[in-house]
């Protein structure tokens, strides 16, 4: 199995537990790294030293394995809504990026409860979650 994670930010929920119970299980772990026409996810392996990224965020080596697999990608968000639509921190990066992917991913939604609202503006861009997972309860795509 092949798990995309995140660095939480100071506002984002935290994953890195979910990330040692995966990987403890056999997962192999990717993370967000680079920008701009080097954004990818690129893999974290166990106790290997992240390095602070272009963007300030931690991030595997730059010369580790891009992701080429199918996974189940964890993403952050600023907001979330009932039809799975996700606004970031405005920069686009998860959307450039999962676009580049097409539609073989398992996209996750990551949000505390205070953080869902009725409807989101949305651009043709951005890319809807095919579940969001908060601490009160999880949202799936068509229910």
């Amino acid at each position: 199995m092949v798990v995309v994670g995140y660095i939480a930010l100071a506002d984002e929920v935290d994953v890195g537990r979910f990330m040692d119970y995966r990987r403890e299980r056999g997962a192999r772990i990717y993370l967000p790294s680079g920008k701009g026409a080097h954004a990818c996810f690129r893999e974290w392996r166990h106790n290997e030293e992240l390095l602070l990224g272009d963007a300030g965020c931690l991030e595997p080596d730059p010369s580790a394995a891009e992701l080429e697999d199918e996974s189940v990608i964890l993403v952050p968000g600023r907001a979330f809504d009932g039809n799975l639509s996700r606004v970031g921190r405005g920069g686009g990066w998860y959307d450039r990026v999962l676009a580049g992917r097409g539609e073989r991913d398992l996209l996750v939604g990551i949000s505390y409860s205070c953080q869902e609202v009725a409807a989101l503006p949305l651009e043709a861009h951005d890319k809807p979650m095919d579940l969001v997972v908060s601490e009160q309860q999880v949202l799936v795509a068509g229910t």
